[in-house]
Order: structure tokens, then sequence, then C-alpha cells
């Protein structure tokens, strides 16, 4: 039983590299239990430290893992250390990248607005644009009106002078026949 948990012991999220290693010790110990009192031999240390860093390692996430296992390291202890300044790298990195993208997104949300604010300018001149070509079209319509109106005033003055003088020679031509 022992055995198999500490064969597939991984380590937690949140859980500290030490709390770990720790917690694989204490497994290793339950499963490969020494006689209390007996000496243990050299080779017999070697095979169990051996083991505790393969199984520290096979614990790690991928992508820890991957940076730890190219460096032979000489106990278990300096693994332990060098995995905690590896892992605290990776979390500065992960935390930069996200302090990165938060900026990233704020400046794309920012441009966003901006373009959303520009497009509206752009369709207002449009609209602007629009009525004024109306205003102009009706303004000079009502010039056309006018004009029209001027000349047709201009030409009833006119007929209105041409009658009464037309009147005036009937009346002077009447008066002449009369006498």
């Amino acid at each position: 039983m022992y055995f198999t948990e500490f064969k597939n012991c991984i380590r937690n999220s949140g859980e500290s590299i030490r709390d770990y290693a720790c917690r694989l010790q204490k497994l290793y110990s339950f499963a490969y239990p020494t006689e209390v009192g007996k000496p243990v031999d050299q080779a017999v240390l070697r095979l169990r430290e051996t083991m505790l860093m393969d199984g520290f390692l096979g614990g790690l996430k991928p992508n820890l893992r991957e940076r730890m296992g190219f460096k032979d390291y000489k106990n278990l202890n300096d693994l332990i250390k060098a995995t905690e300044k590896c892992a605290a790298v990776l979390s500065e990195a992960k935390l930069e990248k996200q302090s990165v993208e938060f900026v990233n997104a704020i400046s794309a949300n920012a441009n966003t607005r901006e373009i959303r604010e520009t497009k509206n300018g752009i369709e207002l001149k449009s609209v602007i644009e629009q009525l004024t070509q109306q205003l102009s079209t009706t303004m000079i319509a009502d010039q056309g009106h006018e004009a029209v109106n001027a000349v047709a005033t201009t030409q009833t003055a006119q007929l209105s002078e041409s009658k009464k003088e037309i009147e005036e020679l009937k009346n002077l031509l009447k008066a002449s026949n009369k006498s």
C-alpha cells in the first residue's frame, strides 16, 4: 500500500516544495522500512537517495520537471534547493507574463474605445455632410423660387404699367373721337 502511494506521489497544487519532499520521504520510510538499530549499508543509502530523487522529480509538474532533469544533483537536499529556486523563477515569470497580458488587455480596451469613438466621429461627420448637402439643395431651390418670384413680380409690374398706358391711350383716343 505505501509502496504504491510512494510511486504515485505527486506534488499537490499549492503545496510547497519542502512539504512535498517531506511527504515523499515519509512515504518512502513506510514503503521501505529499516530495522531500528541495524546498521545501513552505504550502497543502500545511495539507492534510497536515488529513489527519493527520482520520485521527487516524477511528482513535479512537467514544466518544472523538465528544467530540473537536465542536471545531476549530489543529494535530495541539493535537488530540493535548486527546485525551489527554479519554481520561484518560473512563478516570477508567470506573474510578469500575467502583468503584461493585463496591461495589453487594458491597452486593447482603450484602443477599442478610441476606435469606437473615431468611428462614431466619422459617422457623425457623414451625417453632418448629408444634412449640409440637403440644406444647400433646399437653399438653392428657395433662391430659384425667389428669382422666379422676382421676375414674375417685375413682369407683373411692367404689365400693370403697360395696361395703364393702354388705358390712357384708349381714353385719349375716345376723347379725340368725341371731339
